[in-house]
């Protein structure tokens, strides 16, 4: 049910989509979480902010509440209703999902690859070791 406030002109939308839950002794679901949002992020982007000007802040992220893994996007729009936004959402998603099922099994080990070298980069700082920490924790993964 979107909030009303008549004194800003600005809309905002969180549109999450679970991926189930994650185990304490499984991985994968982490991992494929991971690759949705390695996915979606650049196309997300693109087309919802780059092409279609949606709004001026357009992001994927991976996020974790309790045991319930996901990815959410982020809209923040100056001059889109969220009904709008949902709308172009949903059909970004379709579309997603059908590039999905075209994926090379190249592309996808690239893909794969890129995660794999991002697990294995270590922390440059103490801010980044402590977000690691925290995410593991409590939320993003």
């Amino acid at each position: 049910m979107p909030v009303v406030d008549h004194a800003n002109e600005n809309s905002g939308l969180v549109a999450y989509f679970s991926h189930g839950l994650e185990g304490s002794d499984n991985v994968k679901p982490v991992l494929l979480n991971k690759l949705a949002k390695q996915f979606l992020e650049e196309p997300t982007f693109n087309q919802l902010r780059t092409k279609e000007q949606l709004g001026y802040v357009v992001f994927v992220m991976n996020h974790c509440v309790r045991d319930s893994i996901g990815n959410f996007i982020l809209i923040q729009s100056p001059g889109k209703c969220c009904s709008h936004m949902i709308n172009r959402v949903n059909a970004h998603m379709v579309t997603m999902a059908d590039k999905m099922v075209e994926l090379s099994d190249e592309d996808f080990k690239t893909k794969v690859g890129a995660i794999m070298t991002g697990l294995e980069e270590k922390d440059k700082n103490l801010t980044e070791t402590f977000n690691r920490f925290w995410g593991q924790e409590f939320a993003a993964h």
